[in-house]
């Protein structure tokens, strides 16, 4: 059976991270998966040095759990 679960190495979004993605997606409101995509290349960019680069789809999957709580 295999291990499900998020990957090794991958954190919970801080506070400041989650701010960070609100911020991005009010400037862009991305509607499809080009304007996620650059979401997530706006997020990457703005994050320190040495952590982990998010992918869109993730990013996305993050804001829709925040936004539906």
């Amino acid at each position: 059976m295999s291990k499900r679960g998020r990957r090794t190495g991958y954190n919970n979004f801080s506070i400041p991270e989650q701010l960070l993605l609100f911020e991005i997606v009010d400037d862009i409101r991305p509607l499809g998966k080009d304007m996620w995509e650059q979401v997530a290349e706006q997020y990457n960019y703005r994050q320190p040095r040495g952590t982990c680069e998010s992918d869109y789809e993730s990013l996305r999957r993050k804001f829709i759990n925040l936004v539906d709580k």
